[in-house]
């Protein structure tokens, strides 16, 4: 499992005026998150303090989160001390930038998504 707190950077229209993209980062800068949400279910605001979980295990119960999502990995890369995960929520797009070694790539694996607004 990869947790961390991010602080949402920006928000932005896609090409698609229904679909909003978010980039988030750790303060550190190790950790950067961007995903692709529906634009009718964004809550958030930039420079919200976010709780971002991924794991390859489903979650046992219902926690009290603002967005959960199932996707695949559908492609990784490592460089430069960091891997970049590329995962597809039912088409919509999400990239996640971690350290070596932080969250392992199982591609074409199913991963569960939790963002919470701390």
């Amino acid at each position: 499992m990869a947790g961390f707190t991010a602080i949402i950077k920006n928000i932005s229209v896609t090409d698609n005026e229904k679909i909003v993209k978010l980039e988030a980062e750790t303060e550190a800068r190790d950790k950067i998150f961007t995903c692709e949400l529906p634009k009718r279910l964004n809550t958030f605001n930039k420079d919200d303090h976010i709780e971002i979980e991924l794991d390859y295990s489903k979650p046992a119960e219902e926690r009290n989160t603002d967005i959960e999502m199932v996707g695949r990995i559908y492609a990784a890369e490592t460089s430069d001390n960091s891997t970049t995960i590329y995962i597809s929520f039912s088409g919509l797009l999400s990239k996640f930038t971690f350290p070596e070694n932080y969250f392992q790539p199982r591609l074409k694996k199913t991963v569960y998504l939790s963002i919470k607004k701390i």
